[in-house]
């Protein structure tokens, strides 16, 4: 089993989302962790059934069913690092920035 490491943009990028929900309904933020986990799991379990982000590009993204956010991860050897949970509205530019 892949190990899989959630960088520390990611960690604020799903605490800020998880914020920003409860701000709208109270607990909503919870459903919003439990699909973030869901989908961690998914791609711990099979991290190669995504597709890449573009091209080329080592960058996987896997979207959310019932959220509208992509989690953007690599996969390197037994391990996967959660770059970026970004809503699918925000731009992924700075996502090379997150690779250095």
């Amino acid at each position: 089993m892949f190990e899989v490491i959630v960088s520390l943009e990611a960690e604020i990028d799903i605490e800020e989302s998880g914020k920003w929900y409860d701000k709208r309904l109270a607990g909503l933020s919870l459903r919003f962790f439990d699909e973030i986990n869901e989908y961690i799991l998914k791609i711990q379990n099979n991290p190669l059934s995504f597709s890449a982000r573009k091209k080329g590009s080592d960058v996987r993204r896997c979207s959310l069913k019932k959220f509208p956010f992509n989690i953007f991860y690599l996969v390197e050897k037994n391990k996967i690092t959660l770059l970026a949970v970004l809503h699918k509205s925000q731009s992924t530019r700075f996502i090379k920035k997150r690779l250095k």
